[in-house]
């Protein structure tokens, strides 16, 4: 099993869109407790700490450290303590580039892995004013966030542009994490456990079953006659569709997403499994992975609009009648994320950027350090 050394809502996003089966659990590492000379140290060095305090109690598993710190001119800032450290961060970054460093440790005690690495991006602030900079923590919380910010948070009221990987700049590069995995894989054999895989014409019965349980709990607009009608116009657009299946530990599927062009077609989960986050792994892989931008819902199915809502999509237009030609509207929903929306990038851009991703030249630093994250 793969062990995410990290609770934070961020982390466990990113890694959700990777496809993969993982656990979350707080680092036991008190951070505070140590001091280390060069800021370029620190990132990967409290990654490996935070590892290995988890990987003592679960000798058996892949567990995945990360540290995340801003570095200014020299200096590292880290969480501010106050509104005022906050603002301050800001305005001293206005108008420059600053770099956001990452430090990854992946360690197994079984196998006696140790693979640590780090991955660095560029961030140029557009000059800032107090008021941009107070209506900017109107909208984000600086104190929990090293360097009092967050890109994927309306960044874009003070971010000018950014070089390397979006995702390192959020705290977790995947292209360099997937590329560590994979290799750990080949060599030792390690089984990363994904939850979603291709679907084969083999699970078009299975997919069948989802949709139907699916549909009885979550279209009761629909007649009994309306399932038994549209159910075999399902089962004929499965070969028409990319299809995607999400398995659990025992390889049974427990839902699936079918896609055409950039447009999610389909998004249904067994019933028995609902409330465990599979149609918002689904949701997210197809977004990241299958470069979803689009697609249509019944306006009916109020739990379906506000979930994809949730994830990033907004409502464009409406159509009275179904595609079928029956009297249940659809909502017409394009993905607007704040993600894409705040430098204006469509989904294939972005994951171009991620496969584009680069170390950069690391700047030359004095050897005192400050805070850290």
């Amino acid at each position: 099993m793969i062990i995410l050394a990290s609770t934070s809502p961020r982390r466990i996003e990113i890694l959700e869109r990777l496809g993969l089966s993982f656990k979350a659990i707080s680092p036991t590492f008190d951070e505070s407790s140590y001091r280390i000379i060069n800021p370029l140290h620190i990132p990967v060095e409290f990654a490996y700490k935070k590892a290995i305090s988890i990987n003592k109690d679960y000798p058996n598993d892949l567990v995945i450290g990360f540290d995340t710190i801003v570095l200014h001119r020299g200096k590292v800032l880290g969480k501010p303590e106050s509104p005022d450290e906050a603002v301050e961060f800001l305005k001293r970054m206005s108008g420059t580039t600053h770099e956001v460093i990452t430090g990854v440790s992946i360690v197994c005690k079984t196998n006696n892995i140790i693979c640590n690495f780090t991955d660095i991006s560029r961030v140029k602030f557009k000059i800032l004013t107090r008021a941009t900079i107070l209506k900017y923590f109107e909208k984000v919380n600086p104190l929990d966030k090293a360097g009092a910010y967050a890109i994927q948070e309306y960044g874009d009221m003070i971010i000018e542009k950014f070089h390397g990987s979006m995702d390192n700049i959020i705290g977790l590069p995947t292209e360099k994490l997937l590329k560590a995995l994979n290799n750990i894989q080949n060599v030792f054999g390690i089984s990363l456990n994904k939850e979603i895989f291709p679907a084969s014409d083999k699970d078009y019965p299975r997919l069948l079953v989802i949709w139907e349980k699916s549909v009885r709990v979550t279209h009761n607009f629909l007649k009994e006659s309306d399932i038994q009608f549209i159910k075999p116009f399902v089962l004929k657009s499965f070969p028409i569709v990319k299809l995607f299946v999400f398995k659990n530990e025992s390889g049974k599927i427990s839902g699936f997403v079918g896609l055409a062009d950039n447009k999610i077609e389909m998004l249904f989960v067994d019933s028995d499994c609902r409330g465990k986050g599979i149609g918002k792994k689904l949701a997210l892989y197809a977004i990241d992975n299958l470069d979803a931008t689009k697609l249509d819902v019944n306006e009916q199915n109020h739990q379906a609009v506000e979930f994809y809502k949730h994830i990033g999509f907004k409502i464009e237009g409406r159509s009275e009648l179904d595609r079928m030609g029956n009297p249940f509207p659809l909502l017409h929903m394009n993905l607007k994320s704040k993600r894409l929306s705040t430098f204006n990038l469509r989904i294939s851009e972005i994951s171009r950027s991620r496969r584009q991703a680069r170390t950069l030249p690391v700047p030359k630093l004095p050897k005192k350090s400050s805070s850290e994250k």
